[in-house]
């Protein structure tokens, strides 16, 4: 009896240390900072990479909560460059406080904090057992705001047109997608206003950016690098109305400079603003129609260009 009570210790002994033992090649010690977050606070996560992996191999942080009303319900922030084998690491997964306000609190309630590792293709792909879960509470004297919200993916049959003297005109393929937000609830047949950016939902596949996804560039003003995407800033600027008339207009902001979508060489950053106007046609919403332009777009030789944006657009207004 006394050896079987002694076989029975050691083999709980040995499932205690198990577990351990198989994740000692994995990541460590996951943490979030502050333990007990409001909706409003930017939450730190912390973890050690996994000894095993590569020193190039690239990691990042997210914190994903369930979705209610207009609120942040996914954060991604990759760390910086590479990190060694074992190597302890922390980033903040942040609130901007001088965003929209779908963009300044979490969604209060159930959260899971993860670290994801960067795949040969280029995407993020969680760490198996690299994840946390806590929760959220609701900041003290937080406004509770209800709302609607709407995905606009653009088509991959809008363009760019971009014309200039005495060079043949180029046409370049665009494609993207923003978050979108709607105060209040959504009803049919009557004005209402869509807020562009807002990082309301979950993360997507541009972004919340224009993307140039066809590049057909001039020699004169081409490089070897030609920057593509257009992002949104988030800050509430970029927006689309609907009349019941069916008239549509619109302010598309973009953080990028203007040469992007002209397929040339430019700054790593700058602005654009493009006024969007259209009308709802047959399709109605799963494609419409806006166009806008901007105007004195340098075309490299000294040379300004007009670009020609006809933007196809699929709207869906989700249930929140």
């Amino acid at each position: 009896m006394r050896s079987f009570h002694w076989f029975v210790i050691a083999g709980l002994a040995l499932l205690a240390v198990a577990p351990g033992a198989a994740r000692a090649g994995g990541p460590r010690g996951l943490s979030i900072t502050p333990r007990a977050p409001v909706a409003s606070d930017a939450i730190l996560i912390s973890f050690r990479s996994p000894s095993h992996a590569p020193d190039t191999t690239r990691y990042a942080a997210s914190v994903t909560t369930t979705r209610s009303g207009a609120c942040r319900s996914f954060g991604l922030a990759p760390f910086p460059g590479s990190l060694g084998a074992g190597t302890r690491a922390s980033i903040q997964v942040g609130i901007d406080a001088a965003a929209s306000p779908a963009s300044s609190r979490w969604c209060s309630g159930r959260a899971v904090a993860r670290v994801l590792r960067r795949t040969a293709g280029g995407g993020w792909a969680p760490i198996p057992g690299a994840r946390r879960r806590f929760v959220i509470a609701r900041s003290p004297g937080a406004r509770v705001l209800f709302g609607t919200h709407v995905l606009t993916t653009v088509l991959p049959t809008s363009t760019a047109t971009v014309t200039a003297p005495g060079r043949a005109d180029r046409v370049l393929g665009l494609g993207g997608d923003f978050d979108g937000f709607i105060p209040g609830k959504f009803i049919l047949n009557t004005d209402y206003k869509i807020t562009l950016g807002t990082a309301f939902g979950s993360p997507l596949v541009g972004g919340n950016a224009v993307v140039v996804s066809a590049l057909v560039t001039d020699p004169l003003c081409a490089a070897p690098v030609v920057h593509t995407r257009a992002p949104l800033p988030g800050d509430a600027s970029s927006s689309l109305t609907f009349l019941r008339s069916g008239a549509v207009s619109g302010t598309l902001v973009l953080a990028a400079d203007p040469t992007t979508l002209a397929g040339c060489a430019g700054a790593d950053t700058g602005t654009m603003t493009i006024a969007l106007s259209g009308t709802l046609a047959e399709k109605k919403l799963a494609d419409l129609t806006v166009t806008g332009s901007l105007t004195g777009v340098p075309a490299g030789g000294g040379v300004t260009a007009s670009v020609a944006i006809e933007l196809h657009l699929n709207v869906k207004i989700l249930d929140t």
